[in-house]
């Protein structure tokens, strides 16, 4: 499709790809065979990120709230949200089985990885890294979540236990 923006940013995968203006509130899904939805995201985009299963998951910044995380599907229906009413949210990425949201957020307290169950409204699980802050968070094939900061890389459970840690 042709889309558009004035600063363009994207990512994507085999499930798909999710573009959106950076600082816009649309956002687009497009398919791996090329059709596109646009969603109103509700606030500033933050980042997107599709799952293999055609999941995505977008952190928004609403006029109204620290953060939001939305989950659509492939077609475009919002299919889970979360208020994040103490953090900023950095990132999010639904989970390869797609059950679980692993949130990337920055709060005052550190960066923070909390995860969410798709199928319920509470936290699963959260982990608290104090005075730092990740930049980047990811499942791995097994089922675990790698988070990197400027410092360390962790490898946790999706319990938020951690499994390694390697310091740089």
């Amino acid at each position: 499709p042709e889309l558009s923006f004035s600063s363009p940013a994207a990512s994507g995968g085999e499930g798909g790809a999710a573009v959106w203006d950076s600082g816009g509130g649309t956002l687009c899904l497009i398919s791996p065979e090329g059709d596109a939805i646009e969603v109103s995201a509700g606030g500033r985009v933050v980042s997107a990120e599709v799952n293999p299963g055609g999941l995505t998951a977008a952190a928004v910044l609403p006029e109204d709230g620290l953060g939001l995380v939305t989950v659509y599907s492939a077609a475009g229906a919002e299919l889970y949200r979360c208020h994040l009413n103490t953090a900023w949210p950095l990132s999010a990425c639904v989970s390869p089985d797609g059950e679980k949201l692993a949130i990337l957020a920055a709060s005052e307290r550190g960066g923070e990885v909390r995860v969410f169950r798709l199928d319920s409204t509470e936290q699963h699980a959260a982990y608290t890294l104090p005075g730092e802050c990740f930049f980047r968070l990811g499942w791995l094939s097994d089922g675990e979540l790698c988070a990197v900061s400027e410092k360390r890389a962790l490898v946790l459970t999706d319990g938020c236990e951690i499994l390694h840690e390697s310091v740089f």
